[in-house]
């Protein structure tokens, strides 16, 4: 199977995508790369100075021509330190006083450069990490804050266990490859060459032969990779499919044991398991794959070298002296371990090239729209909110038409219908959380869209039929619209909405943990926690999802108080399920297959005889029944 368009691209996508992060460290990042040089040419310089011992101790031939005088640096710094120790020596002249000097001379070198080298490599390996953590928590970051201005549509179109896996995983799995990136990819190179310059430096044609071979390594290695690219991302999305399969079995734990669906669950659960397996076993022998052929590759070039060197020495007389031949053998001998860990790196980096992909996806999602240039700021909702032949979509399916309607401010507007007709949606778009697909709603005269977007949702307070609360303190919860509020206007705001007496009776009051979920308190009151909220909040416009369906007799007695205390001054829209609760509003509208059916007060819609009147009679008879 070939790469599509998208996987072919995706190394310079991410590269593109990458760059800016990498551009906020370029001082640090050019540190790297020279300390990277540095520790690559402290390593393979002591080779260098093989051919000088191995000539002038162990054949007493005079120290010159060496393959040190290539590398001048290296070849001044011997003559010099050498120089220094003959004039310490003891007075003589024997036979062995030069090489005596010489090995003292190595020495003293070796292990100026191995000190130089240490330090270099520990600077190396912190700045280096630091740019990779650093890369990965701006990444993380920006992942963030791009998932939390996502329009509301793209987070109901995608899975939640898929997003964390991408999330938490993924990103993780790209750590990886960055820092390899700079271990590796980075100073590995660094090393090859250097150990290529030591050769040349010995021997230029023999090197050129060694490096004409480096493509046919590469070649294997760059057609695993893009295997291995794609096993990676199927692999994820995998594993993505295995977190979503047990996010959702545990969000439902009471339905899966109600339904003694257990095992069920195991199985599903256990397919998509499966699945991961088989694309991660087949990512697996694309990998070894890889590493095989390197060694097969490796070794025939190392036994072809070793040919060459014995032609070159038998018949033109090649390596005329042991050390020249240690200076080039000691720096090959290296090779094959550096090339092992850049095809390494380079297989790490292409598998996670996968989960790169996936974070891209989503870096690459379109946010909500930002404010127009010519946006105005609003104070409070003074004249009241307009809703103007509004339509809406969810791609192809129409959930809106033609839907208009007036609210004063100050005004309840009670919205009704069959299920599917659109309330929520309605009331979505009355937050500003989709954009319209044609119409326009109005707020004091003002096109929505023409309006801060900040500015708006200071307005507006949202309470859910299913109240949501933060695993965290219940003051941080009430303070949560309004982070700055006192501990009298807290608490002041609990009272209205009859909350105060039972958070005082908690363990720490206000400081009462309420558990994941809520789980430490009863529903009835935690909605009265969101309604005291929204009360905190001062809101201008209260978005009500039937805030008491779901609650006890007793419950919902408090939390009508509640929420009465809540709607006075403010505009309210409700969407009300049990038609008795909203028999005082003072408009009510009816939805029925995304279009207004008709509205008016109770009272006039139940003198009409129409949708409404058959709705509230078949309530009023199911009770009565």
């Amino acid at each position: 199977m070939k790469d599509g368009p998208s996987e072919r691209d995706l190394p310079r996508r991410a590269a593109r995508r990458l760059l800016p992060y990498v551009a906020r460290q370029s001082t640090t990042l050019l540190v790297v790369l020279a300390l990277g040089l540095l520790t690559a040419l402290a390593a393979k310089a002591p080779f260098a100075l093989l051919e000088p011992v191995v000539n002038v101790v162990f054949e007493e031939k005079p120290l010159g021509g060496i393959a040190a005088d290539r590398i001048p640096v290296l070849g001044s710094a011997l003559r010099d330190v050498n120089d220094f120790v003959l004039e310490r020596l003891s007075p003589g002249t024997g036979p062995g006083r030069g090489a005596e000097a010489l090995l003292v001379a190595v020495t003293l070198l070796a292990i100026g450069i191995a000190l130089l080298g240490a330090i270099a490599e520990y600077l190396f390996s912190v700045l280096s990490r630091r740019i990779g953590l650093r890369l990965t928590v701006d990444l993380r970051r920006d992942l963030c804050e791009r998932l939390l201005r996502l329009p509301l549509r793209a987070h109901v179109s995608r899975r939640l266990g898929d997003v964390l896996s991408r999330t938490n995983n993924d990103i993780q799995v790209s750590l990886r490859a960055f820092t390899l990136l700079f271990d590796d990819v980075v100073q590995e190179p660094f090393m090859i060459l250097a150990s290529l310059a030591l050769m040349w430096a010995v021997s230029p044609g023999l090197t050129a032969v060694f490096l004409a071979m480096i493509p046919l390594v590469a070649i294997p290695v760059v057609l695993f990779g893009r295997r291995i690219r794609r096993g990676s991302r199927r692999s994820l999305e995998a594993l993505g499919e295995t977190t979503e399969s047990l996010a959702q079995s545990l969000a439902g734990i009471r339905v899966v044991k109600s339904f003694n669906m257990e095992a069920s669950e195991v199985r599903e659960f256990e397919t998509a398991n499966r699945r991961f397996l088989r694309r991660s076993m087949s990512m697996a022998r694309a990998k070894a794959g890889s590493s095989a052929a390197l060694i097969f590759l490796t070794g025939a070039g190392t036994a072809f070298l070793v040919l060459v060197l014995g032609w070159l020495k038998l018949k033109h007389g090649m390596f005329t002296t042991s050390g020249s031949l240690f200076a080039f053998l000691a720096p090959l001998g290296t090779l094959y371990a550096h090339t092992k860990r850049v095809t390494k790196a380079y297989t790490v980096v292409q598998e996670s090239m996968g989960a790169t992909g996936r974070v891209l996806e989503l870096l690459e999602l379109e946010t909500e729209r930002a404010d127009a240039p010519d946006a105005r700021s609003i104070e409070r909702v003074r004249e009241g909110i307009e809703v103007k032949d509004l339509a809406f979509a969810y791609d192809a399916e129409e959930v809106l038409s033609g839907v208009s309607f007036r609210a004063k401010a100050g005004e309840t507007i009670a919205i009704v219908g069959p299920s599917g007709a659109g309330k929520s949606t309605l009331v979505d778009l009355l937050a500003g959380f989709h954009e319209p697909k044609a119409g326009a709603i109005l707020v004091d005269g003002v096109d929505l869209r023409k309006i801060a977007r900040p500015s708006w949702l200071r307005q507006i307070a949202v309470v859910a039929q299913d109240p949501f609360v933060f695993h965290t303190s219940v003051r941080e919860n009430l303070c949560y619209g309004k982070p700055d509020a006192g501990e009298p206007e807290m608490v002041e705001a609990a009272r209205a909405a009859n909350a105060h007496d039972f958070v005082a009776a908690l363990p720490q009051g206000y400081d009462t943990l309420v558990g994941e979920a809520g789980a430490r308190l009863s529903g009835g009151q935690l909605q009265r926690i969101t309604i005291a909220r929204a009360i905190l909040k001062d809101p201008s416009v209260l978005l009500l999802d039937e805030a008491t369906s779901s609650l006890d007799t007793e419950s919902e007695a408090a939390v009508q108080a509640a929420l009465a205390n809540l709607r006075k001054g403010r505009t309210t829209f409700v969407i009300a399920h049990r038609l008795s609760t909203v028999r005082d509003a003072d408009r009510i509208l009816v939805l029925d297959g995304g279009r207004t059916a008709e509205q008016g007060t109770h009272a006039e819609l139940m003198a009409r005889g129409g949708l409404y009147r058959r709705l509230f009679d078949r309530q009023f008879s199911t009770l009565v029944a």
